[in-house]
């Protein structure tokens, strides 16, 4: 037993000890009897003043998004790769054209461009022969010419 003119303090003390015990024994007791459906209400009151998880799941959406958009490019490269690659068309070889000479059009040979000489002369006729000249030096040109 306590002294009579004991310490008020002490006293107060082991009071409010004693109240907050029960009050936690009451809590737990009142959990106990409480339904899942107020479990429910209750974690949805805590839900409404905490942050949203919508940030990590907008994250989690996109490295998805970016990993089907991966995979889908490698799908297409490997299929590009197996598929057999077209051979390019060899390019067509042109037959070695010399230059024409000063006097191979009037002869009627040369380029490609000049009118062959089928076309001018007839079938039934021999190839009229074209006289053609040659000088050396302005002096020697000039002289032919007359």
């Amino acid at each position: 037993m306590a002294p009579k003119g004991g310490n008020a303090k002490k006293e107060s003390g082991r009071a409010k000890k004693a109240e907050n015990e029960a009050k936690k024994q009451e809590a737990t007791a009142a959990d106990k009897a409480l339904p899942r459906s107020c479990a429910k209400k209750e974690a949805e009151k805590w839900e409404d003043g905490a942050k949203g998880s919508k940030a990590k799941e907008e994250k989690e959406a996109k490295r998805l998004a970016e990993l089907a958009r991966k995979a889908e490019n490698a799908r297409l490269l490997a299929e590009e790769e197996a598929a057999p690659a077209k051979a390019k068309p060899a390019p067509k070889k042109k037959k070695d054209v010399k230059p024409a000479g000063p006097g191979a059009i009037a002869a009627g040979g040369g380029s490609s461009e000049a009118v062959p000489a089928t076309e001018t002369n007839s079938k039934d006729e021999p190839p009229k022969e074209i006289e053609s000249y040659a000088a050396t030096g302005i002096d020697n040109a000039l002289d032919l010419l007359e």
